[in-house]
């Protein structure tokens, strides 16, 4: 049999089906984790790949998707010894007709700053369970059902690490074509791909439309093959079992779809059976993989968005303000662990145009390593553009690069033997981009033959460790115009001939103003003529208006913005005799006047009102600055129920309202909520009398499932909006919640899931409630689920945590 790498490069490769469900099928309770029959029931394991097997599967996935010491802590097993078992059992069947892929899956609780995870318990928790699978024969590691950016990389760097095994790396996205923590198709497909995985995909998810959908948005961007393994379509409960509707015909007619679209390996998820797998196998035969275009230059992302540079593509503003060289009050706060201004600076900065932000925290006599760590958490919590790393020091960049969810840049690698060997394989193992910097030991290169000549040397080098064009801007270094302007013109023709040449370019724009006199005026016409000599991105002050006019100008004179509609749209209200004010972005806005008008960058926390600052606190997810601002509320006067009703309630509403519309994503959910939480533990510190609760909700997650993210959301978000919260934790049975539904004299009784095989136990539930006669109406969520599965168990369905707290106030009110 070929190596899967060899088969991978023309042919497409059919993967197995669900294993879950499939047991289920077989006998296994809801409540027992499918892994545990490697144990007790082997023969059923066995039965299932060999069926896959027989109906075309050359994947067969190892039963241990969630085989790893965090997410089987509450089921007394060796998860070990799982592990071993399940490859010993897949190898046996494969009888060298297939390839055994280990199935390694999400640890099922949020990483810092998103949850209580450390990137170091991650990291061994993972390299656990692929050391385990390794050292038991996989073929291949199949890394699946992943829904953050950030554990996605941490494996992957983890499986690096381990072992050189065939790698596929799937995440799963919902029906609103993001995963659970906000990040689009597009910047899971830039991030994940920069860290070469041999495949990169998605499993699990909604139906086979949004399947497509996805695979249509990563076959641009990535020359890796494609991995599809959709569900078979939305579950509802037939009975105790829960039934996926779609057929091995309507499966098929995906799996050809998805060919079409990009991908080279297909599989299915949820649902699916052998008779699917052998339908899927039999429409594909003769089928090649097919040749996708990929857009050329440098691709970048955060965890919810993606920038993709040169190529005369839309110009790239990096933001430069967050840089404490002469500026005392941002090099005090860092040096003292506070990040507050560095993060002003940072949503403001992209409020006024930046789509990335370069991250300098050099700072004498401190440890630079320490503080570069702190600020890029905090540039994690606050801002949403890709991150430039600027640093002197191998270690804080790393410290940056180790942190960060998405696909970064290292600012600079200069054609030095020294930067260069030390900072070019970190960029291949972190799977970064980088700025070569035209300066050697001698200086910046003078004319434009010699910088050319540095840029190339660098891009040689780079190449050595599997980098090439399309992961590096190149950067001429242009030199003050105080030191002659032959430089400057040299400067320029080199961006002549990188652009000539489609490298992506980039300048630090102001350097060519040193010691001049209107500085302002200086770089915006270098800027302008930089530009039209093909310059691609730069690093900025976007709060200098006649920078933002320059580009905006620019672009629609010379570049992408054709028939200037992006120009036309910023400046039809603007006339000639009306200026821009340079700074703030509050001064363009205007104060806000309520507690709704306010946004995460109307005004400076130091100029706010304590009702507007409090508010301000929640958006950005602050909990020290919240609790400052009640504290100060509280010693003026201010009731509590005034403080909840009048502040807190509203501006969750509102930020849930921006959730709904696209403008925030889970990330900032999870922070306000806990910074409304926090609150709420001040006043009750304070001994203060708390209003009325708007009712009492009973909140658990459903007996033999221990996935409780989704759950604990939905609590802090019905706590922060005046309920009574009572949390039984996961894996809780009926008649424990029946029971303290009723002690509580519940209102509402709110259920989660996340695995099809626990599905049931949510019936379960609303039949011992329905005979205790309990008053409390079902509130149910969960990824599998859906409102027609809801509706058939009596129950009532949220797709998310903001949503719950709008069907809770509805049922409260009946």
């Amino acid at each position: 049999m070929r190596s899967f790498l060899e088969a991978l490069e023309k042919e497409i490769i059919v993967a197995d089906g669900a294993m879950g469900t499939l047991l289920m099928a077989q006998g296994l309770s809801s409540g027992t984790p499918p892994e545990e029959w490697n144990l007790s029931h082997p023969e059923k394991v066995r039965e299932a790949h060999r069926a896959y097997l027989e109906a075309g599967a050359r994947i067969l996935t190892t039963n241990t998707l969630n085989a790893n010491r965090i997410r089987s802590s509450e089921w007394k097993l060796n998860v070990l010894e799982i592990n071993r078992k399940a490859v010993q059992i897949a190898l046996g069947v494969s009888d060298d007709r297939a390839w055994v892929f280990g199935s390694v899956g999400t640890l099922g609780e949020f990483m810092t700053p998103l949850g209580e995870l450390s990137l170091e318990e991650v990291r061994d928790a993972f390299r656990e369970q692929v050391s385990c699978l390794v050292e038991a024969g996989v073929q291949g590691l199949i890394l699946e059902t992943i829904s953050d950016i950030k554990e996605m990389r941490a494996l992957l760097m983890v499986v690096r690490e381990v072992c050189g095994l065939p790698v596929i790396a799937q995440m799963s996205f919902s029906a609103d074509g993001r995963t659970v923590t906000g990040s689009p198709p597009e910047s899971v497909c830039i991030s994940i791909s920069a860290l070469r995985p041999n495949v990169i995909g998605a499993n699990c998810g909604a139906g086979l439309d949004d399947m497509l959908k996805v695979i249509q948005k990563f076959a641009p961007l990535t020359t890796l093959p494609i991995v599809a393994q959709p569900n078979a379509g939305i579950p509802f409960l037939e009975g105790d079992r829960p039934v996926f509707p779609a057929t091995p015909e309507e499966m098929a007619e995906s799996a050809i779809n998805l060919t079409e679209a990009g991908a080279s390996v297909i599989g299915s998820c949820c649902g699916s059976t052998p008779e699917h797998t052998k339908a899927i196998s039999k429409a594909l035969v003769g089928r090649k993989r097919r040749v996708r275009d990929v857009e050329t230059g440098v691709k970048l992302s955060s965890r919810t968005r993606w920038v993709v540079a040169g190529d005369s593509r839309p110009f790239v503003v990096i933001g430069e303000r967050i840089n404490p060289s002469r500026r005392q009050t941002l090099s005090s706060e860092l040096s003292r662990g506070i990040t507050k201004l560095l993060r002003r600076e940072a949503s403001q900065q992209v409020e006024k145009g930046a789509r990335c932000l370069d991250l300098n925290v050099s700072i004498p006599d401190t440890n630079e390593t320490s503080v570069m760590a702190a600020a890029s958490i905090a540039l994690e919590k606050t801002s949403d553009v890709p991150v430039f790393v600027d640093s002197l020091e191998p270690e804080a960049i790393e410290a940056a690069l180790r942190s960060l969810p998405g696909r970064s840049v290292i600012n600079s690698v200069p054609c030095q033997s020294k930067r260069m060997d030390a900072l070019l394989p970190m960029a291949a193992r972190y799977g970064s981009a980088l700025v070569a910097l035209a300066v050697d030991e001698k200086g910046v290169a003078g004319d434009s033959a010699a910088k050319i000549d540095m840029l190339e040397r660098i891009l040689r080098q780079a190449e050595r460790y599997g980098l090439g064009t399309d992961d590096i801007f190149f950067d001429p270094a242009v030199h003050t115009l105080a030191v002659g302007e032959d430089h400057v013109r040299e400067t320029l023709e080199a961006l002549r001939i990188l652009h000539e040449r489609g490298w992506t370019s980039v300048l630090g724009v102001s350097n060519v103003s040193h010691g001049m006199p209107k500085r302002s005026l200086l770089n915006a016409s270098f800027l302008a003529m930089a530009m039209e000599a093909g310059l691609d991105a730069a690093f900025l002050n976007p709060f200098e208006e006649r920078i933002r006019e320059t580009v905006l100008a620019s672009s629609a004179l010379a570049r992408d913005d054709k028939l200037g509609k992006r120009f036309s749209v910023t400046f039809a209200s603007v006339t000639d005799e009306e200026t821009f004010p340079g700074g703030a972005a509050f001064a363009e806005r205007g104060a806000p006047r309520s507690i709704e008008q306010v946004t995460e960058d109307t005004l400076p926390q130091e100029i706010l009102s304590p009702e507007i600052a409090l508010s301000r606190s929640l958006i950005e997810g602050e909990k020290d600055e919240a609790a400052k601002a009640v504290e100060l509320l509280l010693r003026q006067g201010m009731s509590v129920t005034q403080i909840i009703e009048g502040i807190l309630v509203p501006t969750m509403r509102g930020i849930g309202e921006r959730f709904e519309r696209g403008e925030l994503f889970l990330p900032h959910i999870v922070l306000s909520a806990e910074a409304a939480h926090g609150i709420f533990t001040v006043l009750a510190s304070q001994q203060k009398a708390m209003p009325e609760a708007r009712g009492t909700v009973v909140i658990a997650t459903v007996e033999g499932d221990v996935h409780d993210i989704g759950k604990n959301l939905v609590s802090m978000m019905l706590s922060t909006h005046g309920y009574e919260v009572i949390d039984l934790g996961k894996s809780v049975s009926a008649k424990d919640i029946v029971k303290k539904a009723q002690e509580t004299r519940a209102h509402i009784v709110a259920l989660s899931a996340l695995l099809t095989t626990t599905m049931p136990r949510m019936r379960e539930v609303i039949e011992l409630l329905r005979k205790a006669n309990a008053r409390a109406r079902v509130l149910v969520g969960g990824a599998p689920l859906s409102a027609d599965f809801a509706k058939r168990i009596g129950a009532v369905y949220s797709p998310n945590a903001v949503e719950a707290v709008r069907t809770a106030d509805e049922l409260v009110k009946r």
